[in-house]
Parts: C-alpha cells; structure tokens; sequence
C-alpha cells in the first residue's frame, strides 16, 4: 500500500550525496557515463555536475544549458496535460478513444484511461503507415502513423503492458482537443507557466536549438540522423528536450501542486496496475515515502527523473550516450536513500 502525498521521515538525501558524487565520478573516469546530473531537494541544489562533450567533433563540453532529448519524460508531461483537460471537464478518462480519433482501427473498447497506465493492450510502438487523417492539426508537418488493424496483445484493462503507441494517441487526443500541435499545447499549458524557457520539442527536421548530438557509444561514434531523431513524430511518447534545471522546476510544480489539484496529483501518482500511474511509475524509498520516475530511452539519448514528492527530494540524469544503463544508475540511486 502506498503512502499518500503526506510523509512519512524522510532519508537524508543530503548524507547520500558524496555516495552519489563518488558514483558519477567514478562512472566518468571509466568512460561509462557522458552527461548532466542534477540532485536537489526542494529549490535546494545539492549536486549538479556536467561530465564529457555535448559535441565530440567540436569538443565542444557539456553545460547546465545543454537540452538533451528525454525521451519517455515526456510521458508525465502527457499525461499532466490530459488531467487538466479532466479538470476543465474537456474529456472524461473514461471516454474511448474512437471519440476523438475516429480512424482508430481497433474494435475493442480502449480508453483514455487504458492509455494513460498502459492497459490499453496496443503493442510497443505504432507500426503502420502514413494517414493523414489520424492527425486533426492539418497544418502539421509530422506525417502520423496510424496502427494496422489487427489483434491487440492482450484485452484491454486486464494487465499492464507498456506501450509507446498509447501516449503518441493521447497527444492526438490532446490536439484534438485543444485544437493546437502537442508541442504548443506542452509550451502553453506546462514549459511557459514554469519558466522552462530552454526546453521544447524537436521541429519535423529533428533541429532543436541547443540540443546535445546523441551518440552511439562513449567513443563519440554519432547514433545517426535515422536514429536519433525517431521521436520526431511520436511526441506525446517522447518528443520533449530539455535540461536538467528545467526538469527541476518541472518535479518543484509537480510536488507543489501548482499545475493540477492535489486531489489529481494524488490520481496520477496512484499505481493503477503494477508499479504505472499516469506518466510515472511508482514505488516506495526504505522509510515507505512515495517515489515517482521515469527513465527515457531513445537512440542517442538516456534519461532519469527521480522525485519524491513529500520532500521535493529529486534526482535528474540526462546522457547523449545510448549505452548508459539508466537501470543500473536508479537501482544506485534508490539505495541511497
């Protein structure tokens, strides 16, 4: 059972930093991490360090303004932004999804809260081929993609399975809604109210002003265009870059309520089935205080978000290397506090 946004005693996240400082340090130097690491509690910056090159060939370094693609961060962002519109009485979480995007080819009854805790039972990743329909903001220039009909892996509501294919439709939904491009509506309604005034998503030919070249190994071999530029589309899966300080005032709004209730922040950070609310999966620290994450993979990129919300205690790892094991970095993380 998991606590609610009341805390219980918190681990001093102050006594694990030399522990966490050594880590990095040491993952660098054995050439096993490249990347920015922020570790606060409240506005409080315990640790914030940058390691390597955000561009090999210009040698040019990493800095606290890198952006870096986070890659399924995006999915709280999402999924923060479906609740709002929850809030406002735009949709209920209970609607299908055929209601807003009518050339779904599924048959079975998936809703938006199907999507939102992958229980929908739609497959990994959309695979399929240009529609242009699917998407309701003409004027876009990311070709969309819709799903081949067929059957799903599994009914939906009876198991988690984790699925990309279901956040890229929420953010159709959104823009359906709302009537804008997902990236607007993520600038509008989360980035500008923030102040994360140097993160965005990607324009349709992958640019993004600041943004680290994503690599395939600590070597500097480039992941390659076709690769690391693969969430073009896809953004409401993970299509956001940012940096580490703007992620920081992203989990200060989350753990202050300032973007949604406390009544939906307590929904969204509420596992549904297994360890995945809406946007986040969810798990205890030893003391049995809530922790909320997220790792972000994408070609090229490798991302950690760490909060836990009674004490706005968080943690930021963003690497522009493709073989950072985020895993091994969370498991470490979490067992110092």
């Amino acid at each position: 059972m998991f606590l609610t946004l009341a805390s219980r005693k918190q681990g001093s996240l102050e006594s694990c930093i030399p522990n966490i400082k050594a880590y990095f340090d040491a993952a660098h130097q054995k050439g096993k991490f490249n990347g920015s690491i922020l570790f606060t509690k409240g506005k409080k910056v315990l640790l914030e360090r940058q390691y390597g090159y955000a561009d090999y060939e210009k040698g040019l370094p990493i800095d606290s303004h890198t952006r870096f693609d986070v890659a399924s961060i995006t999915k709280g962002f999402t999924a923060l932004i479906i609740l709002q519109l929850w809030e406002e009485g735009r949709l209920a979480l209970q609607d299908p999804v055929k209601e807003y995007l009518q050339d779904f080819p599924y048959q079975e009854t998936i809703t938006l809260h199907h999507l939102l805790c992958h229980l929908s039972g739609l497959p990994l990743n959309l695979k399929g081929f240009p529609i242009t329909s699917l998407s309701p903001i003409k004027s876009s220039k990311v070709d969309p993609i819709i799903l081949k009909p067929g059957r799903l892996w599994i009914k939906p509501g009876f198991m988690y399975r984790y699925s990309n294919a279901g956040y890229i439709l929420l953010g159709y939904v959104i823009e359906k809604i709302l009537g804008i491009s997902f990236g607007e509506a993520l600038r509008r309604r989360i980035l500008e109210p923030l102040g994360m005034i140097e993160s965005g998503v990607k324009d349709p030919t992958g640019a993004f002003e600041g943004l680290a070249t994503g690599y395939q190994n600590f070597n500097g071999e480039p992941a390659g265009k076709n690769q690391a530029d693969r969430t073009i589309g896809p953004r409401g899966s993970g299509g956001l870059c940012a940096t580490s300080r703007d992620l920081h005032r992203w989990g200060l709004a989350l753990a202050g309520n300032r973007l949604i209730s406390q009544d939906t922040l307590e929904k969204m950070l509420t596992p549904v089935k297994g360890r995945y609310g809406y946007g986040f999966q969810v798990g205890e620290d030893r003391q049995g205080n809530r922790l909320c994450e997220h790792p972000g993979h994408n070609r090229g990129f490798r991302s950690y978000f760490l909060l836990r919300p009674a004490d706005a205690a968080m943690g930021v790892v963003l690497s522009n290397v493709v073989t950072t094991n985020t895993k091994v970095i969370a498991k470490t993380i979490k067992r110092f506090l």
